[in-house]
């Protein structure tokens, strides 16, 4: 079988403004040795810089990975660009089979239209078994729709035009995450090494999707060794020690220890500075720690109830003291019930910052990166309003752009008309399919206008744009219920319960 996997573009969000020249993006990767694994040829790439010659029917499998839920609006276009029709009920016999997963397939139904297969879940879990079920399907000439029934009983594979009334499909996960250990991946046009640590996160903050969509599983500090050592032996002496939280692994310290003694250097960037336990300032690492709140408040009611400015204070101080200077905070803004008084608390923790920088002796540089606050799918903040502004952080952090001793770099990531547009297809069922096939309008750069705009636009569709931007009942039915992940319903209702007292001080 021929394949083309795609990520939509996902670098230009992964890495907004840099230049470095890109391939695949990591869950591809991880794909393409599964797939090795199973004895099946790599995906030709249609991501970062290449653009291979070949057209829709030239490939039986288009596989899409969808990193995030502003990805679904390049999905039509996409489609429209390699010549396949883009809703699956135009397709025939002789055109590609569309697979999208990835981590917004949780909640496809903007975008189950234009998808002939949605695979939730790990690629380790349940894609050999798509595939040979698909390779037997074609060996033996079946129908497009013959193939499709066969392919809806897989776990973890939901086919749009197959799916009984009321069928819900559970997120399938992986025994064996040991997938980089026994294969070399890098995602990039340098010999950097990625290696797998773990996967999920112990910690289950609620705005976050890495501890309620998965269980945590990590490999063993003993197997990584075993794979670093392999990697210096090729000569390659650049790794990334790859989780969402890389400093909650059980071995860290250790892992750590091995990177410096085989001579490498990790690259990695790692999650939470409140479970850090080495802050290594080995040579190009780079620490990324999510801040999240822009006040203590915010922080203990989302779930880093140990970042207290004293804290943050202290552990940042100890890193730079250390001879550390690569760091990057990053802050969502938006949160509910976020105020002008939590932004004025972030701009007394970076002034203490900044003071603690003057003590090291020379000009600091940090980078800051914001977010607004996205309500995720199957976490306990699903039920929030979007924030969608971070206008009291940017504030905030202007003081320090260009400091004497502290020199923050504003990050300021997606603006209001790309949260607007984003809350939309995160939030959206059927209805807001036609929408995603047509494109979305071209909004206004000002925020001030751009929600009058979007909002006229929702309207002349039919649509409530109070749905897509505004609280939720978080008993009222969802447009991913008919997909289930690691916690029950039931469990997120009681977890945001516990959020809202937090933040309501009740």
């Amino acid at each position: 079988m021929k394949l083309l996997a795609t990520s939509l573009g996902a670098w230009d969000t992964i890495e907004a403004g840099q230049r470095h020249r890109h391939g695949s993006t990591f869950p591809l990767a991880i794909l393409a040795a599964v797939l090795a694994e199973c004895g099946y040829p790599a995906p030709e790439c249609w991501e970062g810089d290449v653009r291979p010659a070949g057209r829709g029917r030239d490939y039986d499998l288009l596989l899409v990975s969808v990193m995030d839920s502003r990805h679904f609006w390049r999905l039509p276009p996409w489609l429209r660009e390699i010549g396949c029709p883009v809703r699956a009920t135009d397709r025939g016999d002789a055109d590609p089979i569309v697979v999208v997963g990835g981590q917004a397939a949780t909640a496809p139904a903007p975008i189950e239209p234009f998808a002939d297969i949605v695979y939730v879940g790990e690629a380790e879990a349940h894609v050999p078994d798509l595939m040979r079920t698909l390779e037997s399907a074609r060996g033996a000439g079946r129908s497009r729709t013959r193939t499709l029934e066969a392919v809806a009983a897989i776990p973890g594979c939901l086919v749009p035009t197959h799916r009984p009334a009321g069928h819900v499909v559970q997120q399938v996960y992986a025994d064996d995450i040991g997938t980089t250990l026994r294969e070399r991946l890098s995602v990039n046009h340098r010999a950097i090494h990625r290696v797998e640590i773990a996967r999920g996160c112990k910690s289950r903050c609620g705005f976050c999707a890495l501890g309620w969509r998965a269980p945590y599983r990590e490999n063993s500090a003993t197997d990584i060794e075993a794979a670093l050592r392999s990697t210096r032996e090729a000569g390659i002496r650049e790794v990334h020690l790859s989780a969402g939280d890389a400093e909650g692994h059980s071995e860290i310290v250790q892992l750590r220890s091995a990177v410096a003694a085989l001579g490498l250097r990790d690259h990695g960037w790692t999650g939470r500075l409140d479970t850090v336990r080495d802050c290594s300032v080995s040579a190009g690492k780079q620490f990324a720690f999510g801040l999240e709140g822009a006040s203590w408040r915010l922080r203990r009611a989302i779930g880093k109830p140990r970042l207290t400015d004293d804290f943050v204070i202290a552990a940042v101080a100890e890193y730079w003291q250390s001879g550390g200077r690569r760091l990057m905070l990053h802050l969502i803004g938006g949160l509910p019930t976020e105020t002008d008084t939590d932004g004025a608390a972030l701009a007394d923790l970076l002034d203490r910052l900044a003071y603690a920088a003057g003590g090291v002796g020379e000009r600091i540089h940090i980078q800051i990166g914001r977010q607004p606050f996205g309500p995720l799918p199957h976490t306990p903040m699903q039920w929030f309003a979007p924030g969608l502004s971070t206008e009291r952080i940017g504030r905030a952090i202007a003081r320090h752009v260009g400091g004497a001793s502290l020199a923050a770099v504003d990050k300021a990531g997606q603006g209001v008309p790309a949260a607007l547009l984003n809350a939309i297809v995160m939030r959206g069922g059927p209805e807001v399919s036609s929408l995603v096939e047509a494109g979305p309008p071209r909004l206004p750069r000002d925020p001030r206008f751009a929600r009058a705009a979007a909002a006229s636009w929702l309207r002349g569709a039919g649509l409530n744009p109070d749905h897509y931007w505004g609280a939720w009942d978080p008993d009222a039915p969802t447009p991913w219920d008919h997909v289930r992940s690691a916690h029950s319903p039931a469990m997120l209702r009681r977890q945001w319960g516990r959020i809202r007292d937090l933040l309501l001080g009740t």
